[in-house]
């Protein structure tokens, strides 16, 4: 089992992979959620995460809702 606090990786895993989660928890504020695959292939797909288009999309909206904010 491998885990990731990075939700947007998680959500890739989760909707595009097809992998349900395992577990999540709370370590102390953060997020963190399991997945039952190797640290290759959670790091395999971090890379694919990280070159998707979905990566970009993810980053956008970060950079509008902190626009939001700022207002």
């Amino acid at each position: 089992m491998q885990m990731t606090t990075d939700i947007n990786l998680a959500t890739y895993i989760k909707v595009v992979k097809h992998i349900p989660l395992t577990r999540y928890y709370f370590n102390e504020k953060q997020l963190c959620i399991e997945f039952d695959v190797s640290l290759e292939d959670l790091n395999k797909y971090q890379e694919e995460y990280l070159n998707s288009q979905f990566a970009d999309y993810d980053a956008s909206k970060r950079n509008f809702m902190r626009l939001l904010r700022q207002k």
